[in-house]
């Protein structure tokens, strides 16, 4: 299958109805099977949405579905259109104008996490419509799931499309990010769901014009980087502005491709307030209180209960294994909480640990925002969230790795009211998204 990724310019003076008409005559005439738009893209019929409820109670299909069939009729393609609503509602829609009995026609997926209204917000999310919603997309005999943008960061939204099955897992981002930190979390979507994944973006500009920081993304299960080829320019670089990229997931290799970070600087941390010794993390476990089976909690002089959640081997790369311990209600009496993953591995296979589990176990650390250990017969890693969400490699001073507990909160940090569009309420959700795929993994 051939997905076209549309980087597209969404600044003034390239959002235009011939600018777009132009990229979308280049698009019909590839080989295309779906072309992806960014997060709040530009078309020419945006403004039907944006001023209007994406949910009115109305028998009638509404206005922006009906362009965007339109639209896909028009290009010969399946299409994945992302808007925001007069609530500040930010979704995807599928649309396939062609789509047959067994096909799906349209599909929205509706934004949970920086955003105005989450898609957490709705009324029956547990009772009906966050279940349908992650119910994947069917075309050319193949399932598909969309995301949204930080959605990304977040194990659970794109693992609920591999529990069931997905081959391909979509995400639009509204752009300008850390290339290092996007790659990171999508590429492991890709290897904990043994899918391909891909993500294209939106460009605005700043005040630094050169400064491209906009990027197409595309994975293969095994977490490899595919090639492209630009409609536009031939190139070799991924942030090529105004242009649409096409990955075809029949170039797979079936390989797996070295983590680019391997060998990624390791630095001490200047606030220390624990100590743990290299290779033996268990002499401060056998201090702590057991809270369940692989879930110790210490107490600091300082009032912070540090807690351990010990993962056995390949375990680590499926999150809900690793979600179910930092979640679990066993720990919410406990106040003050500090979270340590530790994944421990008896015979570390080398090109796992070198093409896959060493990103994995980073992303670990971000997306919880906590620290996380590895122990084996070959590797003892330590690495940290940094306060912007990327991973650090912590250096072992006199064999000692010094963590900074005030970057090792987990969920109690990401689940809060905050300025970037975040709140509290959120996690009672992402817990049930939790639960659910326990429940689809037989984890219960």
């Amino acid at each position: 299958m051939k997905i076209g990724l549309y980087l597209q310019d969404l600044n003034n003076n390239a959002c235009s109805e011939r600018v777009f008409n132009k990229a979308m005559d280049k698009v019909k005439k590839s080989e295309a099977d779906i072309l992806v738009f960014p997060e709040c893209c530009y078309t020419p019929f945006k403004n039907l949405i944006i001023y209007d409820d994406l949910f009115k109670d109305s028998g009638n299909e509404i206005p922006v579905i009906s362009a965007c069939l339109e639209l896909s009729k028009r290009i010969g393609k399946a299409i994945v259109f992302s808007s925001y609503d007069k609530f500040g509602t930010i979704f995807s829609i599928w649309c396939n104008y062609a789509s047959s009995s067994n096909e799906t026609r349209t599909k929205i997926y509706v934004k949970h996490t920086a955003t105005d209204f989450s898609a957490f917000d709705f009324d029956d999310y547990k009772d009906g419509f966050g279940e349908e919603m992650f119910e994947p997309i069917v075309f050319k005999g193949k399932k598909i799931g969309l995301t949204i943008c930080y959605d990304c960061n977040h194990s659970m939204f794109s693992r609920m499309y591999g529990v069931r099955g997905a081959d391909i897992i979509i995400n639009s981002t509204g752009g300008n990010v850390v290339y290092d930190k996007w790659h990171k979390f999508n590429k492991v979507r890709a290897v904990e769901n043994h899918c391909f994944n891909f993500v294209t973006m939106g460009y605005h500009s700043d005040n630094n014009k050169n400064k491209k920081n906009s990027y197409v993304y595309g994975y293969s299960p095994e977490g490899k980087e595919l090639p492209f080829e630009n409609l536009t320019v031939k190139t070799k670089n991924r942030n090529e502005i105004g242009s649409v990229y096409i990955y075809d997931t029949e170039s797979s290799d079936g390989k797996m491709e070295e983590d680019f970070s391997l060998n990624q600087e390791a630095t001490v941390n200047k606030n220390i307030n624990l100590y743990i010794p290299v290779g033996n993390v268990q002499s401060i476990i056998n201090e702590s209180r057991n809270i369940k089976r692989g879930i110790y909690s210490l107490k600091l002089p300082d009032g912070n209960n540090v807690i351990f959640c010990i993962v056995e081997g390949m375990d680590i790369l499926k999150p809900e294994i690793v979600s179910d311990m930092l979640y679990c209600s066993e720990l919410k009496n406990i106040e003050n909480k500090r979270y340590i993953i530790v994944n421990k591995h008896k015979n570390i296979d080398d090109e796992i640990y070198r093409c896959q589990l060493s990103d994995v176990l980073k992303v670990r650390a971000m997306e919880n925002f906590c620290a996380v250990i590895l122990e084996s017969d070959k590797y003892n890693m330590c690495y940290q969230c940094g306060n912007n969400r990327t991973a650090q490699v912590v250096m072992p001073v006199n064999n000692n790795y010094g963590i900074d507990m005030k970057r090792t909160s987990g969920p109690e940090a990401i689940w809060k009211n905050k300025g970037n569009r975040m709140r509290a309420s959120w996690r009672e959700g992402y817990e049930w998204l939790i639960e659910n795929v326990k429940e689809k993994e037989g984890l219960r």
